[in-house]
């Protein structure tokens, strides 16, 4: 019994080092009265610890913001080598519904991608996104209502559900699901005063110099 213990707990601290944190979010921002009654662009960005070729996005949009319109952003095209170690690129299309609330984005299916390993190109299946941190898979057009309240910080999550399909290549998205807190108009951190001080040091022989101190 205690041996399969210390197997049990050895395979969750394995699971637990491979684990990855893959979502999309737009990035925090401010609504002006200028815009109210209009439609504005945000980029939907993506933050990936893992390779992975799929995404599915769940955007929920507070009470006064309507998702109208999508566009595919520059990170779309996702590069790859083919079996004789040639670099190309596929495109990944979006596909949303009818309320731009959910998104499904996928890798050329029918694509084969190849990576090197001990001088090899070894098949890794549908081309991925690699780790790393993406500014624009999307771009999305929000309408924001004429009496959409601007005085105080509104929240709406962005809910990403990722997976990976076959590749040799670690670490691969463990499909976990990811759920980021968006802020539109956040409020601005004070920032602390000026403080400055003089102090005096001394040695032995009783020479004493100022020192003035400014803490920004």
């Amino acid at each position: 019994m205690k041996k399969f213990l210390f197997t049990l707990a050895a395979l969750l601290m394995a699971g637990s080092a491979f684990a990855t944190n893959d979502y999309c979010f737009i990035p925090d921002f401010k609504v002006t009265e200028d815009q109210l009654g209009t439609e504005i662009d945000v980029p939907l960005m993506g933050h990936f610890d893992g390779y992975l070729n799929a995404l599915d996005v769940d955007v929920n949009y507070p009470e006064g913001i309507t998702g109208v319109w999508a566009e595919d952003g520059a990170d779309c095209t996702v590069s790859y080598f083919n079996g004789r170690g040639q670099e190309k690129t596929t495109a990944a299309t979006w596909a949303w519904n009818e309320s731009y609330t959910n998104g499904i984005a996928i890798t050329g299916a029918t694509v084969k991608s190849y990576w090197e390993v001990d001088g090899s190109w070894v098949y890794t299946g549908a081309p991925k996104w690699i780790p790393g941190d993406y500014e624009e898979l999307a771009v999305l057009t929000i309408a924001i209502a004429e009496d959409f309240d601007i005085s105080q910080p509104v929240h709406f999550t962005v809910v990403t559900r990722p997976s990976c399909g076959e590749d040799v290549r670690e670490p691969r998205s463990t499909g976990e699901e990811a759920t980021y807190e968006v802020t539109i108009n956040p409020q601005e951190q004070p920032q602390p005063e000026a403080l400055t001080a003089t102090i005096t040091i001394g040695d032995a022989d009783g020479l004493f110099v100022p020192v003035t101190v400014t803490n920004v």
